[in-house]
């Protein structure tokens, strides 16, 4: 590192601690992007213990945060010479806004993310059962990988009789959701604890109405009843009573779309970007 003159070291992710080492061996300036709550949110953790990776991240000359629901997380262990909180950019791929049909039948429900358990998709398909039972045409697509937990959820489908109203997608690339994103009128976002929520102004961006779980950064991205709806993690009555309200409320849900959209715009600017970048000129100048 020394002998190509690195100026500085960006990690761009918790998961790893190479960024660590050339650090404390090379004395190169630091910064470390985190990302994820881990345990929380991936139900993984560092092989070392969480301690030991915190007292790591504290070695840093900057850390920057995705979310303040991420920095209170790591603020707990991690002492670091200076933090900051800022949330991601998105690609403006995703700038694809559609006002919806409110009109169609059935309404069209998208819940994207990997096929873990606490994404929260379990919790979504039992609303849309409760939903079905009460007599409402709605149909649900998920769409993330996970081949082991398929099984799982597809166990809960059959026993639910959703066959013909829940589709489980896979992993879907880029061109094939944005499709599926201007068909589907409501995103629901019901992770137990997301470290930024992307999806969740993805969704914004392509005019779909957004109910999301009050939880990590999904709950600092929706200002509840005007850029999207929010529900008490798990709460499987409130899932379905949001989608419900939509529903019957075409207008007010068209408002909040649009309200969503225009407030995810500010993800697509490369905000970002700039100020990550102004903030290693800093290292680097002094």
């Amino acid at each position: 590192m020394n002998e190509e003159k690195v100026d500085v070291v960006y990690a761009n992710t918790s998961a790893c601690v190479i960024g660590y080492y050339i650090k404390k061996h090379a004395n190169i300036p630091l910064v470390w992007h985190i990302r994820e709550f881990g345990e929380l949110d991936q139900n993984v953790g560092f092989v070392g213990g969480k301690k030991r990776l915190f007292q790591m991240i504290s070695k840093s000359d900057l850390v920057i945060y995705i979310s303040k629901a991420i920095e209170k997380y790591y603020s707990t262990g991690v002492k670091a010479k200076k933090a900051i909180v800022v949330y991601n950019d998105i690609s403006s791929h995703y700038d694809c806004y559609s006002e919806k049909n409110w009109s169609n039948r059935p309404i069209l429900i998208l819940s994207c993310g990997a096929l873990n358990p606490g994404k929260g998709h379990l919790d979504v398909i039992k609303a849309i059962g409760k939903l079905v039972v009460e007599g409402y045409d709605v149909k649900l697509y998920i769409a993330g990988k996970g081949d082991i937990y398929v099984p799982l959820y597809n166990k809960l489908i059959e026993s639910l009789g959703l066959e013909n109203r829940v589709n489980l997608l896979g992993q879907v690339n880029a061109g094939d959701l944005k499709s599926l994103r201007e068909q589907c009128q409501i995103g629901v976002v019901a992770s137990r604890m997301e470290a930024f929520g992307r999806v969740t102004i993805e969704g914004m961006l392509s005019g779909m109405a957004i109910i999301g779980a009050n939880a990590g950064g999904t709950a600092e991205l929706i200002e509840d009843g005007k850029t999207g709806l929010l529900f008490n993690v798990g709460n499987i009555e409130e899932i379905a009573e949001k989608i419900c309200y939509l529903i019957s409320n075409p207008s007010e849900a068209k408002k909040i779309a649009k309200e969503g959209y225009t407030y995810s715009m500010q993800y697509i600017l490369g905000n970002c970007a700039r100020i990550i970048y102004k903030e290693i000129n800093k290292l680097v100048d002094t």
